[in-house]
């Protein structure tokens, strides 16, 4: 198993034990399986901006647990406010501006864990501020296109070891 894939299969692996441990939190059929949200991360990785992605809107609902972050948080960075993010988890399909801005998200994701060596120090560097940002923290940065760009270019910094 490549790298890339075992980085997420972990941070999904450790976000099935938080899921069963607040299991009456949420109703059931929020909840995706193991196997089904690791589909979605592929899918979402994989996907290039070109034709349409299907995912189901119950995907959404994942997505806090796998980010570390809260509602209300995911619900800003993929431009929605609260009630609609818990509007569209009930949806059978989600709109391709929200697929579009969770694949940015998962991306970003995947390169500041495999950069940074983990889930936790990528955690770490998205809250702190950022010279090469402008003094800004990254995680305030992905609300647009042109934010997540400048965090993709940061980590790409930060892996090759230039910081100037």
């Amino acid at each position: 198993m490549k790298q890339k894939e075992r980085s997420v299969l972990k941070n999904v692996t450790r976000y099935g034990a938080v899921q069963r441990k607040h299991q009456h939190v949420q109703p059931n059929k929020w909840r995706a399986s193991r196997n089904d949200v690791q589909a979605g991360i592929d899918q979402l990785l994989g996907y290039g901006g070109v034709g349409t992605l299907r995912l189901q809107g119950s995907f959404l609902g994942e997505v806090p647990g796998l980010t570390n972050l809260p509602v209300a948080r995911v619900a800003e960075l993929l431009d929605m406010s609260k009630t609609t993010f818990y509007r569209a988890k009930d949806e059978p399909e989600l709109d391709m501006g929200t697929v579009d801005r969770l694949s940015s998200l998962f991306k970003i994701y995947q390169r500041g864990m495999e950069a940074f060596e983990g889930l936790e120090p990528f955690e770490e560097w998205l809250q702190s501020k950022i010279a090469n940002l402008g003094d800004q923290h990254p995680i305030d940065l992905l609300m647009t296109e042109s934010g997540r760009t400048a965090v993709l270019e940061a980590i790409d910094r930060v892996e090759y070891g230039v910081y100037g």
